[in-house]
């Protein structure tokens, strides 16, 4: 049998067991609040130098690097998936949708805007498209030039709409489903959607006073 429920001493979290997000130290004496997420004064610092405005090309290049960085590694997957299994799962259009905005988010310090926006929805649909670049050099040979492989890059950037053309409702799920992932990387870019607040202090665990009247 389970033991009562104490009501005369409430229960604390060890202020040891905070730690910040983003670097994962312990916290202590106080935190900021980054979008719902602790994190440190020390990473507080960090990201408000990141965002200040004479860091704005390289915060811009940062989050460019970043962006790709993750555009590059879900496009290889999403292209393994699909070799090795021969469906095309629509779903991984939302996840690289995530992955790549949370990326660039990363990269601008959580600075937001719409430049940050637009390369985060840009940098996904190219992840999104690239898959189609290997089915269509599958199809003409296996020796591929330079030039073919960037006409099959330029080309696959349509294939979206291709489709559309040619299955009609099939097309128009995909459609809907990448616009899905591009609302992800685009929602996770908003200007103001990380602001940080604080600092708010952290007390030590403290016992109190009984709950019940009387």
């Amino acid at each position: 049998m389970s033991e009562p429920i104490n009501f005369d001493r409430a229960e604390y979290v060890e202020v040891s067991s905070l730690n910040c997000k983003l670097c994962r130290q312990p916290l202590e004496n106080k935190y900021y609040d980054l979008g719902g997420a602790t994190i440190c004064a020390p990473c507080r610092d960090k990201i408000e130098q990141g965002r200040s405005a004479d860091a704005g090309s390289q915060r811009f290049l940062r989050a460019v690097g970043f962006g790709l960085a993750a555009a590059a590694v879900g496009a290889v997957i999403y292209a393994l998936i699909v070799k090795l299994t021969g469906f095309e799962f629509g779903l991984m259009a939302v996840v690289l949708g995530y992955a790549v905005g949370k990326s660039v988010s990363v990269g601008s310090y959580h600075r937001g805007g719409r430049r940050y926006q637009a390369l985060a929805m840009a940098l996904t649909y190219i992840a999104i498209c690239v898959e189609y670049v290997p089915q269509m050099l599958s199809s003409v040979g296996k020796t591929h030039s330079a030039f073919l492989i960037a006409v099959a890059f330029v080309i696959s950037l349509a294939a979206p709409f291709l489709i559309l053309v040619e299955h009609g409702g099939s097309g128009i799920l995909g459609l809907f489903i990448i616009g899905i992932g591009l609302y992800e990387a685009w929602k996770l870019n908003k200007r103001g959607a990380r602001e940080i607040a604080g600092p708010f202090p952290i007390s030590p665990p403290q016992e109190r006073s009984s709950l019940i009247a009387g």
